[in-house]
């Protein structure tokens, strides 16, 4: 995982598949002199094959992302054509304003979850190194105080995200590592970024 200090409570967590030792998730976070930006990246299948294209995504978004997400993904998918692709969701948050901006390809998830409840984010269909189609930013307030959670569908899509405000979690664990714990499926890769944000 690429990872530069934010303002922000992150933590991250991943696991490979059962029957594999490489994990094919991973993600990247950093900051820019006005944004957090968190991404995560799952490639196709698990194994060896997976692992090299999230190394792609990630390498290149890293390197080349700009503040319009829809060409950075676009950019992304031409970029790794010579991989098995990828889904991917990407995440810009305004330090400031709180404005945030996603964008996700592929099965994917994300959550914005406050005492109030929560809000799943929807996705585009499709593979980020196979040809990307139809890409839709999506715009979420971080108002208040909650946790925004991007992870691969290595979780459970029935996952109980209320749980990060109404249950206890272990204390010598990350967060992340114990949502990861507690909603994987086990059929896959998983992988989690938990974003506490005030």
């Amino acid at each position: 995982m690429s990872y530069i200090t934010s303002t922000q409570t992150l933590s991250f967590a991943r696991k490979p598949h059962p029957k594999e030792e490489v994990c094919g998730d991973d993600g990247a976070a950093w900051d820019d002199p006005d944004h957090t930006w968190l991404v995560i990246s799952d490639g196709l299948g698990h194994g060896a094959g997976a692992a090299k294209a999230t190394e792609a995504a990630l390498s290149w978004i890293t390197a080349n992302y700009s503040n319009n997400l829809e060409a950075t993904v676009r950019g992304c998918d031409k970029a790794i054509r010579h991989t098995r692709g990828v889904s991917l969701n990407i995440a810009r948050i305004n330090r400031s304003t709180k404005a945030t901006d996603y964008v996700s390809v592929g099965a994917n998830l994300g959550w914005k979850v406050q005492r109030s409840g929560i809000q799943r984010f929807a996705g585009d269909s499709g593979v980020v190194g196979s040809g990307v189609r139809n890409l839709k930013t999506t715009r979420v307030d971080l108002d208040g105080a909650g946790y925004l959670v991007l992870a691969s569908d290595g979780l459970n899509t029935t996952s109980d995200v209320s749980a990060l405000y109404h249950s206890t979690f272990d204390g010598d664990v990350s967060l992340a590592e114990a949502c990861l714990e507690r909603w994987t499926t086990g059929k896959d890769d998983s992988s989690i970024f938990v974003y506490r944000f005030t």
